[in-house]
């Protein structure tokens, strides 16, 4: 009998908040957390899908956060040290009630500037 288990893909993700609706500046925020491909590039993530998360560095209410870029990827050495690499991907993230403010995202404005580390 095979007790194999099958480990999903996973990536670790760190989260960026925009500091400004042109999207030219984010701060990071949060710790970086490991997830599985199909949930972090399925619909869950997707730009524009809104999120209640918590941010204690910000503060420790609850607050409604909006996915404002498509996620933004590339690969790393692992956390650990090994010579192993891994993929980081980083989402950004808009306040709800600012959200309004950020222009549409389309093919001819979608520049790396926009991806702020």
């Amino acid at each position: 009998m095979d007790t194999t288990t099958a480990i999903s893909p996973q990536a670790l993700v760190r989260f960026m908040l925009y500091t400004d609706a042109d999207r030219q500046s984010a701060q990071r925020i949060g710790a970086a957390i490991w997830m599985d491909f199909d949930t972090l590039f399925g619909p869950a993530y997707a730009c524009g899908t809104e999120h209640e998360l918590i941010f204690p560095e910000i503060d420790n209410a609850m607050h409604r956060y909006v996915v404002a870029m498509p996620p933004y990827g590339r690969k790393i050495p692992h956390p650990n040290g090994s010579d192993r690499q891994v993929l980081l991907v980083t989402l950004y993230l808009a306040r709800l009630e600012r959200y309004s403010l950020f222009p549409d995202i389309t093919s001819d404005n979608l520049t790396v500037s926009m991806f702020p580390q």
